[in-house]
């Protein structure tokens, strides 16, 4: 199974979706996925941003995003992302840890 794989920090808060002008260049890289990789049939996330003492996969039906920062503009606070979950996907990523 080959896989695409691409790196993307999202900084602080919305990262680069606020129009900060330092951030042209990453916004442009990130136009330019599309036309670089075929659409993913599934994306899985890795964060640190919880310490475990082993991985841990948090699978929801119906995930919404989780605001994590605070003291950024409004427009922040309204995005909105509802990815379906693929529960038998969510099954694989756990027995292969």
């Amino acid at each position: 199974m080959s896989a695409q794989l691409v790196y993307l920090s999202h900084g602080g808060g919305p990262l680069p979706i606020l129009g900060d002008r330092s951030h042209k260049a990453m916004v442009s890289f990130m136009k330019k996925l599309p036309s670089v990789f075929r659409r993913p049939k599934a994306i899985v996330i890795f964060s640190a941003h919880w310490e475990e003492r082993r991985p841990h996969v948090i699978i929801e039906e119906d995930p919404g995003l989780y605001y994590d920062y605070y003291g950024f503009p409004p427009e922040s606070y309204d995005l909105s992302y509802r990815p379906k979950t693929d529960m038998n996907l969510a099954q694989q990523v756990i027995q292969l840890l």
